[in-house]
């Protein structure tokens, strides 16, 4: 069995920039997951803009500001998962 040259695998093309594209949001892997943003201590309006930004969907609990959340920031999560605020 003959190890292949290096030559003989296919290139593989990565974009250079991402931003330029505006069908690939920033806050999402390339693997198809969107990352959970730290939204804690921020109103709710920052905090459901936030995750709109990132591709998630919010489900608040309580009034006032962040206080927790759930999943914790920087969870990888299917685009329009549902992230539980707790406000107080």
């Amino acid at each position: 069995h003959q190890t292949p040259k290096p030559k003989d695998h296919p290139k593989i093309l990565i974009a250079d920039d991402l931003r330029d594209n505006p069908l690939v949001p920033l806050s999402t892997y390339q693997d198809g997951y969107a990352v959970v943003p730290d939204v804690r201590g921020m109103s709710i309006k920052k905090a459901k803009k936030m995750l709109i930004k990132s591709n998630l969907r919010a489900k608040f609990k309580g009034s006032g500001h962040v206080v927790w959340q759930s999943p914790t920031p920087g969870t990888k999560k299917l685009p329009g998962a549902i992230c539980t605020i707790g406000l107080n």
